[in-house]
């Protein structure tokens, strides 16, 4: 791979089809995501468009294709539960285990952090072992496992919830911000930081 070629930046809507490639295999093909149908494309774009009115939603180019993405989203609805947001990233199998799914989400982590969130929810099917693993080497901790939570493939699957705090507690938190609140160019350095880590470690 060239490394001038490697690139980590916001999604757009023009990324959606090709995200959503590399989304489908993991609907049709395994349990671990829930998903049984992969989503139209307009029900996708309306999905990015909720997503993104508050959170980073980032993706993994290499010689310009899209080969991988990740997000954050509000991981309950009320707001008591605001400061928490649930992560997702999904990567082309053939680019696994090549830092991408690390680089995309150091990157969130610390775009989340100047938000303000607090606690990081990774909520994985226990088909996915290799994604547990994943989140333990990020400093994930298991919170709970609900047994035979999901039904798919005619199967109960267990699913384990995962949590990482990049915030101390405190008695009286700031409000989080929106992505769209945050110096951009925050957010680019933080991009950078991380396309030049994966060129710096990725696979020869």
């Amino acid at each position: 791979m060239n490394p001038m070629n490697i690139e980590i930046r916001l999604a757009e809507e023009k990324d959606l089809p090709y995200i959503l490639e590399i989304y489908a295999p993991y609907i049709t093909q395994s349990k671990i995501s829930m998903e049984y149908t992969v989503p139209e494309l307009n029900e996708f774009v309306e999905r990015y468009r909720n997503i993104t009115q508050f959170f980073p939603w980032i993706v993994c180019l290499i010689n310009n294709r899209i080969i991988g993405y990740a997000y954050a989203s509000h991981a309950f609805s009320r707001m008591g539960y605001q400061w928490d947001a649930s992560l997702t990233v999904y990567i082309t199998k053939e680019f696994h285990k090549q830092r991408i799914g690390i680089s995309l989400y150091q990157s969130l982590f610390e775009i989340l952090d100047l938000q303000g969130m607090v606690n990081l929810y990774g909520i994985i099917s226990n088909d996915n072992k290799g994604s547990i693993h994943f989140h333990e080497k990020l400093g994930f901790q298991t919170e709970a496992v609900f047994h035979n939570s999901g039904y798919k493939f005619g199967e109960w699957v267990d699913v384990t919830w995962m949590v990482k705090h990049i915030r101390p507690i405190s008695e009286n938190p700031a409000l989080p911000r929106s992505i769209h609140q945050i110096d951009h160019n925050e957010i680019l350095r933080i991009l950078k930081q991380y396309t030049e880590f994966l060129i710096a470690n990725r696979t020869k």
